[in-house]
């Protein structure tokens, strides 16, 4: 299955947090492991694209039912 979601952090980089942790946050929050999201544009950019696990695909629904 490939998509496409934007989705929007709150907030900004903290002082001394890791350059991953918009992706330890998807990771998270989608329940899988933080070497199966990939970073596929954006690393200096507010603006990411990742790829998730299709596995993770249901879990991602079910999070941007919650937000509409």
């Amino acid at each position: 299955m490939r998509g496409r979601t934007h989705c929007r952090t709150i907030g900004s980089k903290r002082e001394g947090e890791h350059p991953g942790a918009p992706l330890d946050a998807v990771a998270e929050a989608l329940g899988c492991r933080r070497r199966e999201v990939t970073l596929i544009t954006g690393a200096t950019s507010r603006t990411k694209t990742v790829e998730v696990p299709d596995a993770s695909a249901s879990k991602l629904a079910a999070l941007l039912r919650e937000v509409d």
